[in-house]
């Protein structure tokens, strides 16, 4: 697994590309003991970062010791790299699953947050969430999966501000909940907003997110617009009367606007 971060930049103001690679160790021979040669593989290389499966050096990575933690930072420091973030976070843990029942839902949910309390310790700021198996829905509806997806991802952001979840998406040969990049970005609209939606608007309306989102979901729109709206009709009993306003926001911050604005004190 490779990931490029590029910058463009030369001492000359003009461009020049930098890339920083970052590999995980998932196909590498298991155990801690081999990792060693595997992180002199990687400075060899000249690649920068590792993604890295902690079950890959440990059976269960939930309960290693803080002696454990800090070789990991020692050894990661010594060869003068960074880990990008933990992945296959489920990958010796088959057994738990989302949508199965709601005991299987807490628990996938712990073992998760779990993973957060390792990341914060380890200063990583990226767990990527594929787990297949932690993604079969059980014969639920799609909806259904949808909402306790939302709860878990409350559960996440209520628990940690500074760890980042990376969503990945999967094909549908081998997983039956968020297949493509579309589907995946369209999903984090969905939350984000939802997040926004949920802090801010009027206490009357604040049970209404779905049928909100559902008159706003084909509008091409910012988050700042959406704060906009919100925030200046708080205080309203129906925000649904008020949708006129957003319309005109986002119509206000339309590249063109701008720029007949701008053609205008020139004349």
């Amino acid at each position: 697994m490779l990931k490029v971060n590029d910058s463009r930049k030369n001492h000359a103001g003009g461009v020049r590309l930098s890339r920083k690679l970052s590999v995980s160790n998932i196909i590498w021979e298991k155990d801690k003991n081999n990792f060693n040669k595997f992180l002199v593989g990687l400075k060899k290389n000249n690649i920068d970062a590792v993604e890295l499966a902690l079950n890959c050096l440990w059976d269960e990575p939930t309960v290693i010791k803080e002696s454990d933690i800090n070789w990991l930072k020692k050894i990661i420091y010594e060869y003068e790299l960074e880990i990008s973030a933990l992945h296959a976070l489920t990958y010796t843990r088959a057994d738990l699953n989302f949508f199965r029942d709601k005991e299987s839902f807490n628990d996938a949910c712990s073992y998760l947050l779990k993973y957060v309390d390792i990341a914060d310790k380890l200063g990583v700021q990226h767990l990527v969430l594929g787990s297949p198996s932690l993604r079969v829905m059980h014969e639920k509806s799609y909806s259904d999966c949808q909402l306790l997806f939302h709860e878990f991802l409350d559960k996440f952001d209520n628990y940690s501000d500074s760890i980042f979840l990376n969503i990945e998406p999967l094909p549908e040969n081998i997983c039956e909940f968020i297949n493509t990049i579309s589907e995946a970005a369209d999903y984090a609209d969905e939350y984000q907003t939802k997040c926004i939606f949920e802090r801010m608007a009027p206490k009357e309306n604040k049970e209404e997110f779905s049928k909100f989102y559902k008159l706003i979901k084909n509008k091409e729109y910012t988050t700042a617009m959406l704060q906009e709206f919100l925030f200046f009709n708080r205080k309203c009993s129906d925000i649904f009367q008020k949708m006129n306003e957003f319309n005109e926001i986002i119509e206000k911050n339309k590249p063109g606007h701008f720029e007949k604005k701008k053609d205008n004190l020139y004349m």
